[in-house]
């Protein structure tokens, strides 16, 4: 219901609101403290109106942050005048949004979707934070969207073997609204050689996230070499997610 996209607030004493209450106490935050007020969790679960998928979504983390952030203020978790990035981990699947994680760190894959698209200055952001006065207007989100798939091991994730090569991410270095990050690939002889699990990112930006995607496939699919894999699922629309991935 929440992804439905109507607005709607739960009045008190909701078996849903109850329920609600009980996942962040028990589930969500995995900490023993009080949880958010009922009223200020019913405001956090009045969801803007909304039929298209990514607005429905970005209601819903509107609510999930709303409620975390209430809780926070009132518990010990993190401690008072925390400075640092907490990011949040999340799934889209057949039960809907659901939130994985909590860590104090930027998250890997998903930090190489969201850097490309921000302007201002990161540095000054974080600087600000440090000195406890954050700025938030240091930065501001870029239009467009941006879409990355990991280039991995042939065996990721249970047997990696490090036995292949990555040919071609030189060319799409050199083009515009594509990236490529690098993690386990060695230079060797001339050559990418995988070295690990994860070994590079292909990122593409666009106007839409439909043409990200498109354009981070089309890269994808000029590069050579053995021992390497990557998954055909990335940034579907989440309707196309429902019946599972290929996991390819």
């Amino acid at each position: 219901e929440l992804l439905a996209g109507q607005r709607r607030t739960l009045p008190p004493g909701d078996p849903k609101l109850a329920a609600t209450l009980e996942l962040l106490g028990d589930n969500l935050l995995k900490a023993k403290q009080p949880a958010p007020a009922e009223p200020v969790l019913r405001e956090c679960l009045a969801i803007r109106e909304t039929h298209e998928p990514e607005n429905t979504t970005m209601a819903v983390l509107t609510f999930t942050d709303g409620a975390v952030m209430a809780h926070w203020a009132t518990s010990a978790c993190p401690p008072p005048g925390f400075p640092g990035l907490v990011f949040r981990a999340q799934l889209m699947g057949e039960r809907g949004l659901q939130v994985i994680e909590f860590n104090c760190r930027c998250g890997d894959p998903e930090t190489q979707v969201v850097l490309p698209l921000l302007k201002g200055s990161l540095a000054s952001l974080l600087t600000s934070a440090a000195r406890g006065t954050l700025r938030p207007g240091e930065i501001r989100r870029a239009p467009g969207s941006a879409v990355a798939v990991a280039v991995v091991d042939e065996g990721y994730p249970d047997a990696v073997r490090g036995e292949g090569s990555v040919e071609g991410l030189e060319a799409l270095m050199e083009e515009r609204d594509l990236e490529v990050f690098h993690s386990a690939a060695a230079w060797d002889a001339g050559r990418w050689r995988v070295s690990g699990g994860r070994v590079a990112y292909v990122m593409a930006r666009a106007a839409t996230r439909a043409a990200a995607r498109e354009r981070v496939y089309a890269a994808l699919a000029r590069l050579g070499g053995t021992g390497w894999r990557y998954r055909h699922d990335i940034a579907v629309a989440p309707a196309e997610t429902m019946g599972g991935a290929d996991g390819r």
